[in-house]
């Protein structure tokens, strides 16, 4: 399996689009979603402004099909800790998630940045949740990140830094690069794939890699996406963060699924130490209903209602 799913790209300089899928091993549809992007293209050999590029996360915890092995990839991306791992060699690190990370920085730092340097740079991050309902973006904190964001017509996460640290979009903010988040749907949805396909293909045209006129499909997709918010608010913000260790015995209430309205003192989850209740009100989001996973669930709060 190779880091690298595909890379297409012209000798005009132009923006670049890096997708990275499998962060989480056991999320295979971002894989696949790439995979068929990058068949059309060789297919239709289009011209393009600029690249698209494809990147695997974390391979050995692809290859188990589990979320990871020792720790969360998604999780990695600090300053302080990247600053330490890159005076490491490979072989002396312990973790498998240290050594995909090591890799990563090594294909980001030595490879496409150097490659593609002077070129404006965009990273979609590619997930799905193990619960149903709701497909959603997440976007920094930057207003070129909500922006782009926006532009889906999906619902738009924002605070994500107040909540969760060391993600991949950490990492890419620290290469002053703007980047956004996915997240499709549920793990094992096909429609999750088409979610993700038809999201890079529209990204591609509004970042101006692409003519509208070789992607066929493109009112499809752009109408598939503005489907997925439904009754959701457009902008919504990361409110609170229920964090969970393997001890706690962590079991989430059956039946949740994004944006599910919730309210202060709702029994949400049970764990060893009793009834987990929500400390606001606010909406349900990536309740958890896998084995692995430090975040039980999120609780976020609407910012704004329409487009």
């Amino acid at each position: 399996m190779k880091r690298i799913i595909g890379e297409y790209r012209s000798r005009t300089e132009g923006p670049v689009l890096i997708v990275t899928a499998g962060i989480h091993g056991n999320e295979p549809a971002g894989i696949v979603a790439l995979e068929n992007v990058f068949a059309q293209l060789k297919h239709q050999k289009p011209a393009v402004t600029g690249a698209l590029i494809g990147v695997l996360g974390n391979l050995s915890a692809i290859k188990a099909g589990r979320r990871f092995i020792d720790q969360d990839l998604n999780r990695m991306f600090k300053v302080g800790a990247l600053d330490a791992l890159r005076k490491q060699t490979k072989s002396k690190l312990k973790s498998v998630e240290e050594r995909e990370q090591l890799d990563l920085l090594r294909l980001f730092e030595t490879g496409i940045l150097r490659r593609y340097e002077g070129h404006e740079l965009f990273m979609l991050d590619l997930h799905t949740t193990s619960s149903e309902g709701g497909s959603f973006t997440i976007a920094a904190d930057k207003p070129k990140s909500v922006e782009i964001a926006r532009k889906l017509g999906v619902t738009v996460i924002v605070g994500m830094e107040n909540v969760i640290h060391g993600t991949t979009l950490d990492y890419f903010n620290q290469l002053n690069g703007t980047g956004i988040g996915f997240e499709a749907g549920q793990h094992e949805e096909k429609a999750s794939i088409d979610r993700m396909e038809a999201v890079i293909w529209v990204k591609m045209v509004e970042l101006g890699i692409i003519k509208e006129e070789w992607v066929p499909k493109l009112e499809e997709h752009r109408s598939m996406l503005c489907s997925l918010r439904k009754s959701a608010p457009a902008v919504v913000r990361f409110s609170y963060r229920h964090a969970v260790q393997p001890e706690d015995r962590f079991q989430m209430l059956p039946g949740f699924k994004n944006f599910d309205p919730i309210v202060a003192g709702q029994k949400l989850a049970t764990s060893r130490l009793g009834d987990i209740t929500s400390p606001v009100d606010g909406l349900m989001l990536m309740p958890l209903y896998q084995p692995q996973g430090s975040d039980g669930f999120f609780i976020v709060q609407s910012v704004e209602q329409t487009c």
